[in-house]
């Protein structure tokens, strides 16, 4: 894939925010489970402060990488800030908005492929039972709560890049915007996606998850019109996240977004 299309922000790594402590944060999470067919999974949820029941709020969905995988609903929101950057007041009290961050079990994934490829085909390879569960526990907390249906928003980093790939891609109708990170998935279904606002990063020096599958994704999402934007961090390695969620830029962005 040619540089060119590749769009390096070196402001990601100078505008950062302000935080509260993290025990704060971590206490405004609710800890929940949640069940479809035979699947249990543990989640934390947090809601706005002070919600107007006449008003519709924007939710954000994290998916988290292979390792904070396990049954403590507690690791999978205390790394790389996928959750709770979003919770702090700094960015709540400009955007206020609910966050679910489901936790996968151990053992298994959000996308049963082999991430040391990049890519995969959907068509031989079904959806996973934990993904499936994330998005039946979507849909029951649009029931539930003053969710905008219309700025759902989603992120994942490595194995939950991968989740973030396949549920846009399978449910491209129900996303407002996304953010992958360091992941990958099928660049046969790019056209499904192409008018979703999309922002993809990557390192290039990823050795867990080659850098070659973000880049075909997007090369594909271009070929399809799409207004995607890709950072691909030069000397980045796997672990790129923490910097990029705490971002100003980044968040602007996606509030911005709706469909």
């Amino acid at each position: 894939m040619k540089w060119m299309y590749c769009l390096i922000i070196a402001l990601l790594f100078t505008v950062k925010l302000n935080s509260q402590d993290m025990e704060i944060i971590f206490q405004q999470f609710e800890k929940h489970s949640f069940t479809h067919d035979t699947t249990t999974l543990n989640y934390r949820f947090l809601k706005p402060n002070d919600i107007d029941e006449s008003l519709k709020y924007p939710l954000i969905l994290t998916l988290h990488g292979s390792g904070e995988r396990g049954d403590d609903n507690e690791k999978h929101i205390a790394w790389h800030g996928i959750a709770t950057t979003w919770a702090d007041t700094s960015v709540q009290e400009h955007n206020p908005c609910f966050i679910v961050s489901p936790q996968c079990p151990e053992e298994n994934r959000w996308v049963d492929a082999d991430w040391k490829l990049g890519v995969l085909s959907q068509d031989t390879i079904a959806m996973s039972n934990e993904l499936k569960t994330v998005y039946h526990l979507v849909k029951f907390l649009l029931m539930k709560y003053p969710i905008d249906i219309n700025r759902i928003y989603i992120t994942g980093l490595s194995m939950g890049g991968y989740g973030t790939w396949d549920l846009i891609t399978r449910y491209p109708d129900l996303f407002a915007a996304a953010i992958p990170m360091s992941g990958g998935g099928d660049p046969t279904k790019m056209q499904l996606i192409k008018d979703m606002p999309l922002w993809v990063f990557h390192g290039a020096l990823d050795k867990a998850v080659p850098v070659k599958g973000s880049r075909l994704l997007v090369e594909s999402l271009l070929k399809h019109g799409s207004n995607v934007i890709y950072t691909e961090l030069k000397f980045g390695k796997h672990v790129i996240w923490k910097p990029l969620y705490e971002n100003r830029l980044l968040q602007d962005w996606l509030f911005s977004k709706t469909k």
